[in-house]
C-alpha cells in the first residue's frame, strides 16, 4: 500500500503514468505456492472441506493476469488502479470438486463444522510451536478456509479492456495437467 502511495505521489509530481495491478489469488502452471499446496493435499486426500464450503473465493489465470496487465501498460490511461480477477467467483467446495475432478479423484461430502475445526487448531498450533513442527490445522488457517474473498473487476473491464478468458474449470484441467506432467505432485 505504501508503494502505491509512492507511485500516486509520483504521478503527481512529474506525471509519470501508472498502472497499479491488484491481482486475485493467482494460479496456473508452475505456482508454488497456496494452489500446489491444495493440489497435494487433494491428491494424497488429505483436504476437508471446513465450514460449508459455500464461501467465496476469487481467482486468476496467470495468463488473464499477465494479458491484464498488458493491457493496463498499453492503454491510454495516464493513471489507474485495477483488480485484476476471473470472471466470477468459485465457491470453496466447487474450487476443491474442480481440482479432485481434474486429478480424477472426488472430495468427501461431509466437512468439519468451522467451530470444532478452531477448537482443535489452538492446541494445534500451540503444540507445533512447542515442537518446532509443521501442523496442518492452526486459527488463522481456519478463518481463512471460511472466509469469502471475491472481487468487482467491472473498473478493469470498463477502463482497459480487462475480460479474463479462461474459466476456473478450464484453467485448473491446465494446472493440473501441467503439474502432473511435471512430477510436481
Amino acid at each position: 500500500y505504501e508503494a502505491e502511495l509512492e507511485v500516486i505521489k509520483a504521478y503527481k509530481k512529474w506525471r509519470i503514468p501508472y498502472a497499479i495491478i491488484r491481482p486475485a489469488s493467482v494460479y496456473g502452471p508452475r505456482e508454488k505456492g497456496p494452489t500446489l499446496a491444495l493440489f497435494k493435499a487433494i491428491k494424497k486426500r488429505q483436504f476437508i472441506i471446513i465450514g460449508s464450503g459455500k464461501n467465496k473465493l476469487h481467482y486468476v489465470y496467470v495468463r488473464d493476469l499477465v494479458k491484464g496487465a498488458r493491457q493496463a501498460q498499453l492503454s491510454s490511461r495516464k493513471e489507474g488502479d485495477y483488480i485484476l480477477a476471473g470472471k466470477d467467483p468459485v465457491t470453496l467446495k466447487q474450487g476443491v470438486t474442480a481440482i479432485a475432478s481434474a486429478l480424477e479423484l472426488s472430495i468427501p461430502d461431509w466437512y468439519v463444522p468451522k467451530f470444532i475445526a478452531l477448537v482443535i487448531s489452538y492446541p494445534l498450533e500451540w503444540m507445533g510451536k512447542a515442537f518446532k513442527i509443521k501442523v496442518p490445522l492452526f486459527p488463522s488457517r481456519v478463518r481463512t478456509m471460511t472466509t469469502s474473498y471475491f472481487y468487482n473487476i467491472q473498473k478493469a473491464k470498463k477502463e482497459i479492456g480487462y475480460n479474463p478468458q479462461t474459466s476456473f474449470t478450464s484453467g485448473i484441467k491446465k494446472t493440473a495437467k501441467w503439474y502432473e506432467e511435471s512430477e510436481w505432485i
